[in-house]
């Protein structure tokens, strides 16, 4: 059930993170993204997903495929353009003031979308389109307008009161985007504000006023979006405690009808710009749950529910609705209202996923735009699943998504015995236990308030893979 971490203190939080420090996935799919190969090719993929389309689910290392229930589908089309670089983001963008780059990155854009629909046909149940990026506002009205307009004529099965919805940088919105992206039916729409003070802003390379967020947030309103999302992002060089609470504040003005607040990654082996913020006091732990605690404080008190992980909701909004009914999902596009829903990723570096597999396109948007100026598959690295990746994937998804699990449910259903399929993992969480993370009534495994907050680290317990990356840079903090 939906929670407001009521009984939690901030310095309960704070005191706990020294325990359970350390880095861990975000789960947006399990397994994660690290464990993708290019052993499993454009070729792998087109056979898993036309057999998927013909009701099978091959499974890596089972003889028999088995068969799969009912299809629904989400679409995430990935626009990766931006005007310029906040040194923060780790994520796959194109930093350039060129429009000339748009065309022939739509013209391999439609023509991947149009591949898929030759394979699965047009008739697919769509419940969630959602536009990514880099920033997607970075295209003209017009072109908002037909990329919507050629992804439905490929998928035209939109399922009544679906979520159709786009990231955007307030700093570079332009006159008639809202109204384009209304007039085609988008309704809920994401914008990035990471923190509103000065220090922050200049350290990171992202100059944005309260101001120009509030007229924005009004606008899209105004025009009839059903939700408004905020972007935050706590543990930023020149971040204060002081200064947080002051956003917070602001933000709060906003009243937005979702809050992701995002750990920052420091992960310069990745993201070699991301050495320039080091000039600039980064956080200490402590200093980056203080300002953590301090968030969910606020807003708990201001009568969010916590979805888990980093993401609040209002009670009335669909996520806290998704998670009173048991409904809710982690995949790569966040916390979702579509369990079980496979996602079809458009773009240069996208993953797709169904029950049984991930694949993602290539990260090289010249590789990407040839791969479908000749009609050829971009992927080039994906995963095809065991038996046990989908039942430690299931756990895992439990975990992160309703705080429990109902042993009875899983051993019917998978014909094992949980404690001791999963005596390794119950004996690392052991001590979680006495710290008061959970509580294990025999039938159930459930989270308390403040075990939500570290449920990376109840997951983690249960993923088979973790033990080789221990000494490894490979994942961002776990709070």
């Amino acid at each position: 059930m939906a929670i407001k971490l009521s009984e939690v203190s901030a310095n309960d939080i704070v005191l706990k993170s020294r325990s359970y420090s350390g880095s861990g996935p975000r789960y947006t799919s399990y397994p994660t993204a690290v464990e993708f190969t290019e052993e499993f090719s454009a070729s792998s993929w087109e056979e898993t997903l036309r057999a998927d389309a013909a009701g099978l689910m091959p499974l890596k290392g089972e003889l028999e495929a088995v068969a799969t229930g009912p299809r629904s589908y989400a679409l995430y089309l990935h626009l990766p353009f931006c005007e310029s670089l906040c040194y923060f983001c780790a994520c796959n963008k194109i930093i350039t003031q060129d429009r000339s780059v748009i065309e022939p990155y739509l013209a391999a854009l439609f023509a991947e979308i149009h591949w898929y629909r030759d394979i699965l046909g047009s008739d697919i149940s769509v419940e969630q389109i959602h536009w990514g990026g880099g920033s997607p506002n970075y295209l003209s009205p017009d072109d908002m307008r037909r990329v919507h307009q050629e992804t439905l004529k490929a998928f035209p099965n939109l399922a009544s009161g679906a979520e159709v919805s786009i990231e955007v940088d307030p700093r570079t919105m332009k006159p008639g985007q809202l109204e384009a992206l209304r007039e085609v039916g988008f309704n809920r729409i994401s914008m990035g504000v990471q923190d509103f003070d000065d220090t922050v802003q200049q350290a990171v390379n992202r100059i944005q006023s309260f101001e120009m967020t509030k007229k924005l947030v009004e606008e899209a309103r105004a025009l009839g979006f059903t939700g408004v999302n905020v972007d935050l992002i706590y543990g930023l060089p020149g971040q204060t405690l002081t200064g947080f609470r002051d956003t917070l504040t602001k933000v709060h003005k906003l009243s937005p009808d979702r809050v992701a607040l995002y750990g920052y990654a420091h992960v310069t082996w990745k993201q070699k710009v991301q050495k320039a913020l080091e000039r600039v006091h980064l956080p200490t732990p402590d200093e980056r749950i203080e300002i953590f605690a301090e968030a969910v404080k606020s807003f708990s008190e201001a009568g969010y529910s916590y979805i888990g992980l980093d993401h609040f909701a209002r009670p009335e909004d669909e996520l806290s609705i998704a998670l009173e009914e048991g409904r809710l999902n982690r995949n790569f596009m966040g916390y979702t209202t579509h369990r079980g829903a496979r996602i079809l990723g458009f773009g240069v570096s996208a993953i797709s996923t169904l029950p049984n597999a991930f694949a993602q396109n290539t990260k090289d948007i010249l590789v990407y735009q040839e791969s479908w100026k000749n009609r050829r598959s971009s992927v080039n690295r994906g995963l095809l699943k065991t038996r046990e990746d989908c039942l430690r994937g299931l756990i895992i998804e439990r975990i992160m998504c309703e705080g429990k699990l109902d042993i009875g449910e899983i051993e019917r259903n998978w014909q094992i015995d949980f404690r001791q399929h999963f005596a390794e993992a119950l004996e690392k969480i052991d001590l979680m236990k006495a710290d008061g993370l959970y509580r294990d009534t025999g039938d159930l495994i459930e989270l308390s308030e403040i075990g939500r907050v570290f449920s990376r680290n109840i997951a983690m317990a249960f993923d088979e893979y973790m033990e080789k990356y221990a000494a490894k840079k490979v994942f961002s903090q776990s709070v």
